[in-house]
């Protein structure tokens, strides 16, 4: 040991097991050498811990795309990552020298790489005496010689200094500005349109509107700026149209986010001053809506002046109606006179009568309900294709009709050894339909199911309800039927077999179609047949026509074009 000698310095040792950091001081003392020793093994510690946050804040930091720069307290480059010398095209080797902040922008100024200033020394100083700034530090936006546009933010350092941040705003600008071109684009181009456009945004309010909007509805202007509601627009335009439910339709499909109501819908308005319009609104990938007015008077002209020349055709359905009241007459009345006077005969008004002739008289009965249902058939099949038949709409229980059914048609079941089951959903409630329609569908469909079905078979009639249908079946376990039998099961006049004229499905489809709703069959060889008819239950102004209405526009499509002495109505 060199007892001359002085000591200052860290070692490791090894105290009551454990690894420790002691800090040991020698010094000369009087005839020897003095020494003491500090344990700084919690100082040490929390050194390599700080050292281990910085590297990795700085790592953090060099991810970053923005540039990043630290200046210390003495306005000298501490910290830098790999994006700041990008974006400024530095050498690493002279940031490595830790330039000071105003040799940084001198040497940025030499290179034409900083915004042209008309007093570049007051500017610097500027830049340099954010250092004595407390806070409210600024943000600044420096547009460079070659273009690139830079958001400039500056923040205090924990440990002194400044932290500049640059970020390249560039490109997001520069779509901005192409954005609002497109915009202006946009709008020149719908102006040019005949057809009224306006586009709503999901919170209801006008973001677009071309000038044929504005003339077609005889808006103002003015009152279209910035913040107007659908509401604003819609009370502006009643006068010319006032059916407040159609304008809460369009408005619920312009707010209302449901997959439901963001679908095309298109209609037509017939307004007060005699103008036809289409209107259409489509749902836009941004949530917003489309609204778009097409003035169709003129086309609306000349389908009438065409249905002015249609006598053909209204001469043809004065025909059919002549040859449904005289079927009614010449067919119906006879018929009901053979049956009155057969069940009085069954009755015994005119004496007993013998056994025979008990089963002779039960086969005319028979045969004449089977004529007079055929002849009810027809009829109903003769008013729809002349579209004038009407469904009385209430409220029904299908579960009610269907349990009715069944034991109507009990005693025709027992009789050849058929049973008939109900599977009956419980809380089924009711839907809107024509009860008496709808029955006969039902009576259509079990009639032609014991038709059928051979001794020992099954008939069910069932029923269930979902989100947005009511449905009825009736299933059998009778003969079936092949692929081209089911092509053509409810097509008029046709049957299965001899034993009738195969009026029954067809009539189902009709009356299904007219209430809105349809008609499925399902059927194979030797394993029977179920016939399934879905009514619709969640029609609404909000959704789509009423099932009145829907039923109303059913026969309308079937009715033969109007007189030319009608003409319509605005709507009120």
């Amino acid at each position: 040991i060199n007892t001359n000698a002085e000591t200052d310095d860290t070692r490791h040792v090894v105290v009551e097991g454990e690894r420790r950091a002691m800090k040991v001081k020698m010094f000369r003392l009087s005839g020897g050498l003095g020494g003491m020793a500090f344990d700084i093994t919690e100082e040490e510690l929390a050194r390599e811990t700080l050292d281990r946050h910085v590297k990795a804040h700085d790592e953090t930091l060099n991810h970053l795309t923005d540039g990043v720069a630290i200046f210390g307290a003495n306005k000298r480059l501490m910290f830098h990552n790999s994006a700041f010398a990008k974006i400024w095209d530095l050498e690493e080797a002279w940031l490595a020298e830790q330039p000071t902040h105003g040799a940084l922008l001198d040497r940025l100024r030499e290179r034409r790489r900083l915004p042209a200033r008309a007093d570049y020394a007051a500017w610097r100083a500027g830049e340099l005496a954010h250092y004595q700034d407390a806070d409210n530090l600024p943000e600044d936006s420096w547009v460079l010689p070659d273009g690139r546009i830079l958001r400039v933010a500056r923040q205090r350092h924990p440990h002194g200094g400044l932290l500049l941040l640059f970020e390249d705003r560039t490109d997001e600008l520069s779509l901005r500005a192409e954005f609002n071109s497109l915009i202006e684009v946009q709008k020149s181009t719908m102006d040019k349109l005949v057809e009224g456009v306006a586009v709503f945004g999901s919170d209801g309010r006008l973001r677009l509107r071309n000038a044929a909007f504005v003339s077609v509805w005889n808006l103002d202007a003015a009152k279209l700026g910035a913040g107007a509601t659908f509401d604003d627009v819609a009370a502006m335009m009643l006068p010319l149209y006032a059916n407040r439910e159609i304008w809460a339709d369009i408005k619920a499909r312009i707010t209302d986010p449901s997959p439901e109501a963001r679908q095309t819908h298109s209609g037509e308005m017939l307004l007060s001053n005699e103008k036809s319009l289409v209107f259409l609104t489509h749902p836009l990938p941004d949530g917003a809506t489309l609204l778009a007015f097409t003035d169709i008077t003129d086309a609306r002209r000349v389908e009438m002046a065409l249905t002015d020349r249609a006598e053909a055709l209204e001469a043809a359905d004065r025909l059919k109606t002549e040859f449904i009241e005289n079927v009614s007459y010449q067919l119906r009345t006879p018929l009901t006179t053979v049956q009155g006077y057969a069940e009085l005969l069954e009755a015994g008004v005119f004496g007993e009568l013998q056994e025979s002739q008990k089963e002779q008289l039960g086969a005319i009965l028979s045969a004449t309900g089977q004529l007079s249902h055929l002849v009810e058939n027809i009829l109903d099949l003769a008013l729809i294709e002349a579209g004038r038949i009407d469904l009385d709409f209430t409220e029904v229980d299908l579960g009610e009709i269907l349990r009715e059914t069944a034991e109507m048609e009990m005693p025709r079941a027992r009789e050849q050894r058929i049973e008939i089951k109900l599977d009956i959903e419980k809380g089924m409630g009711k839907v809107r339909g024509d009860r008496r329609r709808i029955a006969q569908t039902a009576m259509n469909l079990v009639s032609n199911a014991l038709r059928f079905s051979d001794q020992g078979g099954v008939v069910t009639l069932g029923a269930k309800r979902s989100a947005d249908t009511a449905a009825f079946w009736v299933t059998d376990t009778g003969q079936g039927m092949t692929a081209e039998a089911q092509a053509e099961a409810f097509m008029s006049f046709r049957s299965g077999d001899k034993r009738g004229a195969g009026l029954g499905l067809a009539l189902v489809r009709e009356f299904m179609d007219l209430h809105g709703g349809w008609v499925s069959l399902k059927s194979e060889p030797g394993k029977g047949s179920t016939v399934e008819c879905h009514l619709p239950t969640t029609l609404g102004v909000a959704r789509g026509p009423s099932v009145e209405e829907l039923a109303a526009q059913r026969t309308a499509q079937k009715a033969p074009a109007p007189k030319t002495s009608k003409s319509k109505t605005p709507a009120q």
